[in-house]
């Protein structure tokens, strides 16, 4: 449940058509639709699925830790896939704290100041079955200076099962013509790899998650995502946030560079779906400080 102070983001502002009566009763056009809340929880008949990049983790130790699980416990959000994990022993805790939550993360290491990804999860709804590291070889360093972790997924809710493979990614971040060139190759070796798994799996519901660290919205001779964008098989549904202000993920830059993308194949599970920016933020105020520079963004499927 929501704690006392955080409880006033569940109600969606009201809509509200202005009429104007004077010379020839004359009205107005209706007000532009007020934004949505600042946070949205998840529901038992739905299934929700999160990016998060927590910076660091856990960047204040205790008081990180913490904070996230008060987000965590207020949310209950279904599956959550992580970015930055910078303690694993931080993170072990943070897993301990939760109550219904498991979670994973990636087994690579790569220096000293490695950052893995890997997912929380409610395990009164998910359940994961083989998972591992991929673009691992020698040759990927430079598309993926850390791995994606690739996990095979179950979600059931009220009878009924959505089965598909999660990858949850980090790509380059800097806005530097090196930096952008390794998110483009990431791009292109990350859709050839789906268009394999497209042709030659019998599971072909894709969901990948994570922090991109570049917009969707760039234009198309700039654009790391054209690849993607391009293709009838992809679609990123949160190009549908880069429109508002709003919605930015990553306050620091004014941008929204956290995604997710799915499969043609996902359609049917997500429709009529929705995503959202969770300005965290604007109920937790010293967010930004103790957890994150970022804001996590949510999907939510309709399926059950």
């Amino acid at each position: 449940m929501f704690s006392t102070r955080s409880r006033w983001v569940l109600a969606f502002p009201a809509v509200f058509l202005l009429l104007l009566t004077g010379c020839g009763s004359k009205s107005t056009d209706p007000e532009p639709a007020p934004p949505p809340p600042p946070v949205i929880p998840g529901s038992p008949s739905t299934f929700e699925l999160m990016t998060w990049n927590i910076e660091w983790f856990a960047k204040d130790g205790q008081a990180t830790i913490d904070m996230v699980v008060d987000i965590i416990d207020s949310l209950q959000v279904d599956l959550i896939a992580v970015q930055e994990i910078a303690d694993t022993t931080d993170f072990r805790t943070l897993i301990r704290a939760l109550d219904g939550y498991q979670g994973l993360y990636s087994p690579d290491t790569y220096g000293d100041t490695y950052q893995k990804t890997g997912i929380l999860y409610k395990e009164s709804v998910v359940s994961i079955g083989s998972y591992f590291p991929i673009f691992t070889g020698d040759d990927d360093w430079y598309a993926f200076p850390r791995p994606p972790m690739k996990f095979h997924v179950t979600a059931g809710k009220n009878g009924r099962e959505f089965d598909f493979r999660l990858i949850v990614l980090h790509l380059k971040a800097f806005g530097d013509s090196a930096s952008t060139n390794r998110r483009r190759a990431a791009v292109q070796e990350l859709k050839d790899y789906l268009d394999e798994r497209q042709e030659y799996d019998e599971e072909k519901d894709y969901i990948v998650a994570g922090d991109w660290n570049d917009s969707l919205s760039d234009p198309p001779w700039s654009n790391i995502f054209m690849p993607l964008q391009q293709s009838p098989d992809y679609r990123f549904v949160t190009a549908s946030l880069v429109s508002s202000s709003w919605n930015i993920s990553h306050p620091g830059v004014g941008s929204l560079i956290d995604h997710i993308l799915i499969s043609s194949d996902v359609e049917p599970e997500y429709y009529p779906g929705h995503v959202y920016t969770q300005r965290l933020d604007d109920v937790w105020p010293d967010y930004i400080d103790i957890v994150s520079d970022h804001r996590p963004v949510m999907a939510i499927f309709p399926v059950f």
